[in-house]
């Protein structure tokens, strides 16, 4: 068997229905830093950004808003609001029946508890 080492993890992707409102929940409840303010993103811009969204998000994605954050260990999180084709919420299922999203914090200040609930 060949031997495995760990690997590092770069950022996670997250489809949110407003940009503007996701950026300061996730920098007011877990202390995130933005790293890159919103900007847009075409798939028939010609730019990188552009083709790369399109080869992930398919042949129906036109135009997005996305930010940058990271966390404190370094972990980047993309978060992307879809606005042609418009974000629409749905139930997502992986292979595993399971999708999971860990973020790591202690303590829980009480003033932020009942925005984790929602």
């Amino acid at each position: 068997m060949p031997s495995i080492y760990p690997r590092s993890f770069n950022h996670i992707g997250v489809g949110v229905s407003d940009l503007d409102q996701a950026i300061n929940w996730y920098r007011e409840v877990f202390g995130f830093t933005l790293l890159r303010e919103p900007f847009e993103v075409s798939a028939g811009d010609g730019s990188y950004s552009g083709r790369q969204a399109a080869n992930v998000l398919g042949s129906q994605f036109r135009h997005m808003r996305m930010a940058h954050l990271s966390s404190a260990n370094g972990v980047g999180i993309e978060l992307f609001q879809l606005l042609d084709p418009p974000h629409e919420r749905r139930t997502l299922r992986s292979s595993s029946g399971r999708t999971d999203f860990f973020i790591f914090v202690s303590p829980i200040p009480m003033s932020k508890r009942r925005s984790l609930a929602l």
